[in-house]
């Protein structure tokens, strides 16, 4: 400034006036996917900041940093802008974009989509091929490439990768196994007899006692025997049932002709024993019997035990015929004399 006095003498003096010129903070642009956390907005190499709205005129925060109310639901692209401050000089005004990006992870993928069981079968292992895998069943999630389910339904799988992907479906069904019957008609037959074994309730059957397949047989068991038959649905699934049949030896039956062997005229006794009733041929329809028989003769029984089986046993009876005795017919005597009298034919 030059000032002059009355005198019209003049002179000069200087002042230095400071300027404070604030420099604009750093910032960084700030991007993430949808469904990632959203990071605090933050800026340096100031001192006193101030954040605002995309306007530049509402102050949203006077921190270094700012945590947005934006969130990563959906995509969006938000400006804010921030200053400095010194001795209240306010700096130019830096401009912050957060930007939410649609998530571009993929689903990962997993050796099987579908497991198949049938009930009793032992759960098996799903492995997904990913970065951060995490299983989902229901409200319970599980974190790992693999993943074992305990139970029937529906499963989801991701991968994260800053967000997270779309989710795999894997299905785990349970069959429940048929409901296999067989069935031995009769289920008591005697030794020698015969019984039909058949299943029923699946589509295929295999028996054992080396039958093979198919839905029924007929059997002659030696012995009391039991038939396992393994049936399959149309599922694949299997289950087993067993029919009995139960074999009853045949009676002994024991008969004897007391004598076996008489003259013409001439009874014996036939006894029989070993069952619980009897059928004779000859008409005899008795466990006992005194006989007479006219010449030489098998008798024959049928013996049935408790259990209804039958057996036959038979005896022979030896008529001998009687012998034919003739007698000399002798010649006139005297009182008193003797005569010869002679037989023969024995």
């Amino acid at each position: 400034v030059t000032g002059t006095d009355n005198n019209g003498c003049s002179n000069t003096a200087l002042v230095s006036v400071p300027v404070t010129t604030p420099l604009a903070p750093t910032t960084t642009d700030v991007s993430i996917s949808v469904g990632a956390s959203v990071p605090a907005l933050v800026a340096t190499n100031g001192t006193n900041y101030t954040w605002y709205d995309a306007t530049g005129v509402t102050v949203l925060s006077t921190t270094a940093s700012y945590t947005t109310t934006v969130t990563s639901a959906t995509p969006s692209v938000t400006k804010y802008q921030v200053s400095n401050t010194i001795n209240g000089c306010e700096s130019t005004k830096s401009i912050v974009t957060l930007t939410v990006s649609s998530c571009t992870v993929t689903a990962p993928t997993v050796d099987s989509t579908t497991m198949t069981l049938c009930s009793g079968d032992a759960f098996r292992t799903f492995t997904a091929s990913g970065t951060n895998i995490t299983w989902y069943d229901g409200t319970t999630t599980s974190i790992g490439t693999t993943y074992k389910p305990s139970h029937a339904g529906d499963f989801y799988v991701s991968q994260t990768n800053t967000c997270e992907g779309p989710k795999t479906k894997v299905t785990v069904t349970l069959n429940a196994l048929p409901a296999v019957s067989a069935l031995a008609n009769p289920t008591v037959i005697c030794i020698g007899s015969t019984s039909v074994i058949s299943a029923s309730g699946a589509s295929t059957y295999n028996w054992n006692n080396a039958l093979g397949t198919g839905k029924s047989f007929i059997v002659s068991p030696a012995t009391t025997t039991v038939y396992s038959v393994t049936g399959t649905d149309t599922k694949g699934c299997k289950n087993i049932a067993t029919a009995t049949v139960t074999v009853n030896q045949l009676p002994i039956i024991v008969i004897t002709a007391s004598p076996s062997t008489v003259c013409l005229g001439a009874s014996t006794t036939i006894v029989t024993s070993g069952a619980s009733s009897y059928t004779w041929d000859n008409a005899v329809a008795s466990v006992s019997t005194s006989m007479s028989p006219l010449k030489s003769t098998v008798y024959s029984v049928t013996g049935t035990d408790v259990n209804g089986c039958k057996n036959v046993s038979s005896t022979s009876v030896t008529v001998n015929s009687l012998p034919t005795i003739t007698i000399s017919t002798p010649q006139s005597i005297c009182v008193g004399g003797a005569a010869i009298i002679t037989a023969s034919g024995a």
